[in-house]
């Protein structure tokens, strides 16, 4: 496209797509008679895009040579990012491993090999500050071993202790007061997944009874004898 420079008082034209925009699309270059490059951000940023798809493993092989001439510099500004950027980079971390699970099960294979009391105590620290997620892990895990489907939200066992008032679903049993079982409705024998809508909080003496009973027949059972109360 050929375009020629032209300004008016609030800005210029880029040379590139030739529309006329504010000075602040043009990023600054002092070799320019106007300190501003000739064509804008935007135009720039596609060239670069454009360029970068075209040359990928030329692009990266510059910037692992930089990284590696300049490790400390980029150990500081990556520190100074995540710093400025805590939830961008927790969501990047988050991403990452769901995209490689593979990597992230490697990782921690190494981490437990090399360091296997430290990873004992952490695990051992973890249940003990989240017993929630270490129920949900343990179902999860369950459903994993017999090929079942689903995941469970983090906070399924807040919202069932809200939706069962803290009560058992099958006696009066405070779960507040008595250990809990986070319990599947349909067992995973029965072809139940492991799933928000498939879970229930029971005190430890009905999951007990339940075991891998169809819950409707449960449910009959029980209503045939009195109540179990948990101790």
């Amino acid at each position: 496209m050929n375009v020629r420079a032209e300004y008016t008082d609030t800005g210029k034209r880029c040379l590139q797509c030739g529309e006329m925009k504010p000075f602040a699309a043009f990023a600054k270059r002092t070799a320019s008679t106007d300190g501003l490059r000739p064509d804008c951000r935007e135009c720039k940023s596609k060239r670069t895009r454009k360029y970068r798809v075209e040359n990928l493993e030329k692009v990266r092989a510059g910037e692992n040579a930089y990284n590696a001439a300049h490790r400390e510099v980029r150990a500081e500004y990556a520190d100074e990012w995540r710093r400025l950027n805590p939830e961008k980079h927790r969501a990047g971390q988050i991403k990452w491993a769901k995209e490689n699970p593979e990597k992230v099960a490697a990782k921690a294979a190494r981490d437990r090999a090399k360091n296997p009391e430290k990873h004992r105590e952490r695990g051992r620290r973890f249940r003990r500050e989240n017993p929630h997620l270490t129920r949900i892990h343990k179902q999860e895990r369950r459903a994993r071993e017999i090929n079942a489907k689903g995941e469970l939200s983090r906070d399924i066992v807040q919202s069932l202790f809200a939706k069962q008032q803290g009560k058992c679903v099958y006696c009066p049993a405070d779960l507040t007061q008595v250990k809990y079982h986070l319990d599947h409705k349909m067992p995973l024998k029965l072809g139940g997944v492991t799933e928000d809508s498939n879970m229930q909080l029971l005190c430890p003496r009905c999951n007990l009874r339940k075991s891998a009973k169809h819950p409707d027949v449960f449910a009959q059972q029980m209503s045939k004898g009195q109540w179990p109360i948990s101790p």
